[in-house]
């Protein structure tokens, strides 16, 4: 496993299903390495062929969307509600 991927899902405390999900991320960008200029539709083969359940980017680019994101912006707007004390 990617070191960076264990040091992020323990600082943030992941939950398995946030961690599965930055998991996924680290290989998908193992295999379809991140560009300026994507081939979308290889990159897309390429991700299919690992996960099937992939069906397109809903874009015009690769996109990619996971609970993580639901996850860290709930981190995010902790700060904005005040603790009662």
């Amino acid at each position: 496993m990617n070191p960076h991927v264990n040091a992020i899902a323990g600082r943030l405390s992941l939950r398995p299903p946030q961690r599965e999900s930055l998991e996924i991320l680290d290989r998908i960008t193992e295999i379809v390495p991140p560009s300026k200029t994507p081939d979308v539709p290889a990159a897309l083969a390429i991700i299919k062929s690992e996960f099937p359940k992939v069906t397109d980017f809903e874009r015009e680019f690769p996109s990619i969307c996971f609970a993580l994101a639901c996850c860290l912006q709930c981190l995010s707007a902790l700060p904005a509600f005040p603790s009662k004390a």
